[in-house]
């Protein structure tokens, strides 16, 4: 468990910064309570941070999101839509880091001997497909290969019946009994065959249509 010592440290530099800040009464006693509450939240959880699931693979507010939902939990205060909400966020996030995790724009434009503009070009194009993660936008790396963007990925891009990124993300990670694995490791076969089967699952996505 996080030592109290610990605690009181940190507690003690969050209020130092509030009597030179030297707000108004009522914020002081305001903050302050909230800093208490954190520090108690922390401090009985601690234990758990490193069993929560996605923790080690997440940054900056997804850890916070993270901690939030853990803590959640116990709050009666906290209506059941928002704490679904928040799993769901953390979810996808795993679902995201175990089907091989995301590159960065940057990192993009290295893989495809480009400039970050000309990823952002293709991304508005609906060629690639990017995925928010706060104020950033990520892109999976099962959509590339050692040649670039897997062969046809831009094309079923196109089909997809959807617009949400989301909604792609899912769909290409879907398994399919004809296919025997999901779109995209159909695309990676390169089979002309299942590259067909593949464009009718992508027009009939979210549509309640039998093929």
């Amino acid at each position: 468990m996080l030592h109290a010592t610990k605690s009181d440290s940190a507690q003690y530099a969050v209020e130092k910064v509030l009597k030179e800040a030297d707000p108004t009464p009522e914020s002081r006693a305001l903050v302050e309570r909230a800093i208490k509450s954190l520090t108690r939240v922390l401090h009985d959880i601690m234990d758990t941070l490193p069993a929560i699931q996605g923790i080690k693979s997440a940054e900056g507010s997804e850890i916070i999101a993270l901690i939030a939902g853990e803590a959640l939990k116990h709050d009666p205060l906290t209506s059941k839509r928002a704490l679904l909400k928040l799993r769901g966020q953390v979810a996808f996030r795993q679902q995201v880091e175990d089907s091989g995790g995301v590159y960065t724009t940057q990192q993009v434009a290295q893989l495809l001997d480009t400039t970050p503009g000309a990823v952002r070009k293709r991304l508005e194009r609906g060629r690639l497909l990017g995925i928010p993660f706060g104020e950033n936008t990520s892109f999976p790396v099962w959509q590339f290969d050692d040649n670039g963007i897997v062969k046809h990925f831009a094309d079923i891009m196109k089909l997809v019946n959807t617009s949400s990124s989301l909604g792609k993300f899912y769909f290409f990670l879907t398994y399919d009994e004809d296919l025997g694995q999901t779109s995209i490791d159909a695309l990676k076969d390169n089979d002309l065959k299942k590259f067909e089967i593949v464009k009718i699952l992508a027009t009939q996505f979210n549509q309640q249509i039998a093929r």
